[in-house]
């Protein structure tokens, strides 16, 4: 798989370019990673083209977990993640595999390729209390997955209620990408519940900055409302 990539990489791109935005972190260590220098939807049409030589779900979980651990490059992760969705699976192992990857995370781009893509088509709503714990995590990211690996899940109500309450154990988090996820989350979530998540923002206002509390009320009618309710709490 990873021989696959590499022949198809093209090197028209500027590598060293991305790997230095591949690097930057506002929180934990730098990342190792470099880049090829290949865009997203590039990797993704890669992707697609090794989906379509019929490899079975079971061997390409198996090389997907490999490539994963001992990936150099951004590109590796990100095919592998790109290459899952595709298989719609909804085998728990995926489950399983995205636990462990959870810890290898060192980078948003993993973390949110993780949660909207390898995760798009699986049933997460059967693990709800198991990614409950998560919220209070040691490891930032997995924090973060807590509230995002729900985001192409929240058409179903169990999906919400999680979200809300997992976002309520992270109201007082002051890690960088956990508080960048909770506004995005919310955002979500408001397509399918706006009075639920308006409800949410008023009755925990004062847990937000105006920055977050605008971007969280995007589509929310009554956002004005919520934002003179900020500046007089």
């Amino acid at each position: 798989m990873r021989e696959y990539l590499l022949d198809k990489v093209h090197r028209d791109q500027d590598p060293e370019k991305k790997t230095a935005f591949v690097r930057i972190a506002k929180e934990g260590d730098v990342t190792l990673l470099r880049a090829f220098g290949i865009s997203n939807p590039t990797v993704k049409q890669l992707a697609k083209g090794y989906f379509r030589k019929g490899y079975s779900f079971n061997t390409v979980l198996s090389n997907c977990d490999e490539m994963i651990r001992s990936a150099r490059h951004t590109e590796e992760i990100i095919f592998a993640l790109y290459l899952i969705e595709f298989y719609k699976s909804t085998d728990e192992r995926l489950f399983r595999a995205a636990d462990v990857w959870i810890d290898l995370i060192d980078h948003w781009m993993m973390s949110d390729h993780l949660s909207i893509n390898a995760m798009r088509h699986y049933p997460v709503e059967n693990h709800i209390d198991e990614i409950r714990v998560w919220t209070v995590s040691d490891n930032f990211w997995r924090r973060r997955q807590s509230v995002t690996i729900f985001l192409k899940h929240m058409k179903k109500t169990e999906v919400r209620k999680a979200v809300l309450a997992n976002m309520t154990e992270l109201l007082g988090d002051r890690n960088y990408y956990v508080r960048k996820a909770i506004p995005w989350v919310l955002r979500e979530c408001s397509k399918f519940d706006l009075d639920g998540i308006c409800r949410f923002l008023e009755d925990n206002i004062k847990s937000f900055s105006k920055t977050e509390l605008r971007e969280a009320s995007k589509r929310i009618p009554e956002r004005e409302r919520l934002l003179e309710l900020y500046l007089k709490r």
